[in-house]
């Protein structure tokens, strides 16, 4: 469906596997196949990396090849990589609404903070903590010593010291 698509992909990778068990038990395992199309050295390989992968998670003798193999499935994962959006926005301004007293550790000495209200910050705009800044539908909290600076997305990154 990937190369359908009337999407134009930067890249389109194809990951196939199957998933392979010993015959009567029910743990399988994920086997990446090494080629496009369905074949009996394909098979050979994937049974080989199964048994190597089956004795690396449960220990060297634990394969049983006496019991024969059994494919559960086949599967090919694509993934389409599109180019970057080219989004302009414009965003708005922090606008400073008051100040409350916030309790960050010890509950006996709240704090004064800022309180600072945008739905969409413009990019570039920075303030250091301790402060609360409301958005639509979120609250983001910046404890004392903490900043946060807003990108060319309208997102706001906090760093807090450790």
């Amino acid at each position: 469906a990937l190369t359908k698509d009337k999407i134009a992909y930067q890249s389109v990778t194809l990951k196939r596997s199957i998933g392979l068990h010993y015959r009567g038990q029910t743990l399988q395992l994920d086997v990446p196949y090494p080629a496009e199309e369905m074949s009996a050295a394909g098979l050979t390989q994937c049974i080989t990396d199964f048994e190597q992968m089956y004795e690396s998670l449960f220990g060297r003798g634990s394969g049983f090849r006496q019991a024969g193999f059994e494919i559960s499935y086949a599967r090919v994962l694509g993934t389409g990589i599109l180019e970057s959006p080219v989004i302009n926005i414009v965003g708005e301004a922090l606008q400073e609404t008051g100040l409350r007293p916030v309790i960050f550790d010890d509950p006996r000495t709240p704090v004064e903070t800022r309180i600072y209200r945008v739905d969409s910050p413009k990019a570039g705009q920075q303030v250091e903590g301790p402060c609360i800044i409301e958005s639509y539908g979120h609250t983001l909290v910046i404890p004392p010593g903490g900043s946060a600076v807003s990108d060319e997305f309208s997102n706001l990154k906090v760093r807090i010291p450790i």
